[in-house]
């Protein structure tokens, strides 16, 4: 297999860090992470790619953005990868939210409460 040859930004909050303590949110919010990550490689054709995780207003936000070919959100039928996202937001009490135009990349925003993943 070729390189891909994306560069990848990574911004991880120590707070953010500190504050994903349940097992469960962890597994599932790293498996979010993982399959847009894996999205990203096989359909993008994105030169750039970026992680942030943070703390905003008490509530967790994980953002992965690409400046892929992105697709047409009406069209696209939703994948396999996709509806996991989704199922795994929905399981830890999260909402997820994609966004992406043609030939403009894409954008995942994964929030969750605090309350809900550090106990």
């Amino acid at each position: 297999m070729a390189p891909l040859n994306i560069q990848c930004e990574y911004k991880v909050d120590k707070e953010a860090e500190k504050n994903l303590i349940n097992i469960e949110a962890r597994k599932n919010i790293l498996l979010i992470a993982k399959e847009a990550m894996n999205n990203i490689a096989k359909y993008s054709q994105a030169t750039e790619a970026k992680i942030e995780l943070k703390v905003i207003n008490e509530e967790l936000y994980l953002e992965i953005t690409d400046n892929g070919k992105g697709f047409n959100n009406e069209n696209k039928r939703s994948g396999n990868g996709l509806q996991n996202m989704k199922q795994r937001s929905e399981a830890v009490g999260g909402k997820l939210f994609i966004k992406s135009e043609k030939q403009a990349g894409t954008s995942i925003v994964f929030l969750i409460a605090l309350a809900k993943i550090n106990d």
